[in-house]
């Protein structure tokens, strides 16, 4: 709390898109079950300072709806991303699919932190 949520945010996005970037080198099935317990330890910050963001910057009367478009925007990617991955991982590579992703990751975690630097 006293270091911001966007900033965990970022930090969090930037860890996962490392992590995600090593997910892609072919090293061997210890290392990646070690790089998943790695980014299920990033990636499990970002929904509580999501959501503890989205509370302190919306007006009380729109902070349902807005609670609702992000779960929406969840459930969405949820949907889309497995079908992504699939049709990545089918024209050009499994190893694909982690690379695009942490870099996909990479770059969100840095508008993140733009928007930290912004809001503070």
């Amino acid at each position: 709390e006293r270091r911001g949520y966007f900033k965990t945010i970022s930090y969090c996005m930037l860890g996962s898109g490392v992590v995600l970037l090593l997910q892609s080198l072919p090293v061997g099935i210890w290392w990646f079950g070690v790089l998943q317990v790695l980014i299920g330890s990033c990636i499990v910050g970002i929904n509580p300072s999501l959501s503890a963001a989205v509370t302190l910057n919306t007006d009380p009367s729109f902070r349902g709806r807005m609670f609702g478009m992000t779960t929406t925007a969840q459930q969405f990617g949820s949907m889309v991303g497995p079908v992504f991955a699939s049709i990545v991982s089918t024209y050009i590579g499994i190893s694909y699919v982690f690379s695009i992703t942490g870099l996909l990751l990479l770059y969100m975690g840095f508008q993140a932190r733009k928007l930290s630097v912004q809001h503070d």
